[in-house]
């Protein structure tokens, strides 16, 4: 059954992209093998870089000889992060956000431990925009997963379609009827010669209708999405109101987002994607420039998915408050990372 409906994903993918994806197709990270399992666990580093350009601008207003060393300061020292994503339910998606004092990652250094009973919800309310476009991509590249950025790009973007709206109705029904007859006749042979191939009518008029239909493509043309020239390389450019984004050609891979928002932007680059788990690529670095134009570095250290034959998701979060609960009471000093209103936690920190 599962080689059977992913065969018939991939022929439905294969019609769809034939020629030009869609905005939100592409945002499904294409060239990532699906998710089997019920389960994915991230971890990441998150750090600072200095921002030479705005360490001039300072410079300049600035007499005092310490500008420089000030700004040092500001820079907040690298924070480690797990995401555990729960995928029992289709309708939301369960997550964990740990933080970690330390690159070990151990339970003695679980500093902060949050639940959210459904992280596309939290995404699409979210204050701050760095931090719902973080989230949101990271969902696309963690999990395939254009819920969370379609909710983002329908908030922002007017002349954003959803491929529900781009779709071929008339195909999309004859595909589907056709998936329905493969399964009924993989269930009783026996119906084969009784029940009529939806794609192969007896009817020739019918025939001929069926033929005129899935000679059509099974999306109109998203206008916002173009094939560009960059150098010697092309790409998949999206060009909304006020998201553009850039994507590989041939592996479908994001290279760049860019978000317009009160008057300034975000822009985020992808390093290079590399296999983590030997089946699911991310890119190893992600490079983030926040409205004020402060400058991350987002490290993805690991990344894994598989079938939770352990805790629900829920258990594991009331193990790991225990955690945390304990290393307040045995380390002390040990700070809380999501402590203080500050850039960091605006973008990165619920």
């Amino acid at each position: 059954m599962k080689n059977f409906v992913i065969i018939f994903l991939f022929f439905q993918l294969s019609i769809a992209f034939g020629a030009i994806p869609t905005t939100e197709g592409l945002f499904r990270n294409g060239n990532n093998q699906d998710i089997e399992g019920d389960l994915v666990v991230l971890t990441f580093i998150i750090e600072e870089n200095v921002n030479k350009k705005l360490l001039d601008n300072a410079k300049v207003s600035e007499t005092n000889e310490k500008v420089e060393e000030t700004l040092m300061k500001e820079t907040i020292k690298p924070r480690y992060f797990k995401v555990i994503y729960g995928l029992e339910s289709e309708a939301r998606i369960e997550a964990i956000l740990v933080e970690y004092d330390d690159s070990k990652l151990s339970t003695e250094s679980i500093i902060d431990v949050k639940y959210f009973s459904n992280i596309l919800e939290k995404i699409a309310a979210d204050k701050y925009i760095e931090r719902e476009v973080f989230y949101s991509l990271l969902n696309v590249l963690a999990l395939n997963d254009s819920r969370a950025i379609s909710t983002l790009l329908t908030k922002y973007n007017t002349n954003f379609n959803k491929n529900e709206k781009l779709l071929n109705e008339e195909k999309f029904k004859l595909l589907n009827d056709y998936k329905k007859y493969l399964q009924t006749i993989k269930d009783d042979e026996t119906l084969k010669e009784k029940l009529e191939n939806p794609l192969k009518p007896e009817d020739p008029e019918k025939l001929q209708l069926v033929k005129e239909v899935m000679n059509k493509p099974l999306y109109r043309k998203d206008e916002t999405v173009s094939l560009v020239k960059e150098n010697d390389d092309f790409f998949w450019q999206v060009q909304l109101e006020n998201t553009n984004a850039k994507f590989e050609s041939k592996k479908l891979r994001m290279s760049e987002f860019v978000h317009i928002h009160g008057g300034s932007n975000i822009k985020i680059n992808m390093g290079e994607y590399i296999l983590f788990d030997g089946i699911h690529e991310l890119p190893k670095f992600v490079f983030i420039k926040d409205l004020l134009e402060r400058v991350f570095k987002v490290q993805i250290t690991s990344y894994k998915a598989f079938k939770n034959t352990g805790d629900n998701v829920v258990k594991r979060y009331k193990k790991y408050q225990e955690l945390v609960e304990t290393n307040k009471k045995d380390k002390p000093q040990m700070a809380t990372g999501s402590e203080g209103e500050n850039t960091m936690v605006k973008l990165f920190v619920y």
